[in-house]
């Protein structure tokens, strides 16, 4: 799958990468999303009409949460301790 190729190639770079996926409904933009993120690490956020505010609001908790998850699991690993627990799916998207 050439997507999913170029998605890695990027991935692979040093420093942060901030992709943007768009394109017409129906063509499985979400299914290789779904599946570049079973082997990476990242943030899948669905942008809705709503008010930038919200959009901002929620996409922030994500970061958040994402990031957090992340330093606290490696602080935890660093000190010998259970790794931080990740939330459910249905709880990261709300």
């Amino acid at each position: 799958m050439v997507e999913l190729a170029v998605l890695n190639k990027r991935y692979a770079r040093k420093g942060a990468v901030f992709i943007i996926l768009y394109g017409r409904r129906r063509v499985g933009k979400s299914e290789l999303i779904e599946h570049f993120l079973k082997t990476t690490r990242g943030i899948r956020f669905l942008a809705r009409e709503e008010s930038k505010y919200l959009q901002l609001k929620k996409i922030s908790r994500n970061c958040v949460e994402f990031f957090m998850i992340h330093f606290y699991n490696r602080v935890l690993l660093a000190i010998g301790t259970v790794s931080f627990p990740t939330l459910p799916a249905k709880q990261r998207n709300a």
